[in-house]
């Protein structure tokens, strides 16, 4: 991220990752928030690819990392 911050004038980039971790087991709920990091705070792999996908269908983040968990 930090070559990504400072290529001035660079790249459209976003980076995003669970705000804590994976809730291995965790089905599809279809809610969830973004968060700043928490390592308590969980995901399901399913939440986070409804977030992902929301994110590429309506971009509201450029050039910043978000942290994705559930509700």
């Amino acid at each position: 991220m930090e070559a990504l911050r400072a290529a001035a004038g660079g790249p459209d980039w976003l980076v995003v990752s669970p705000a804590g971790d994976f809730d291995h087991g965790g089905g599809r709920t279809g809610r969830y928030r973004l968060a700043a990091a928490e390592a308590d705070s969980r995901v399901s792999y399913a939440d986070f690819a409804v977030a992902v996908l929301d994110e590429i269908d309506s971009p509201r983040h450029r050039r910043v990392h978000i942290g994705v968990e559930a509700l």
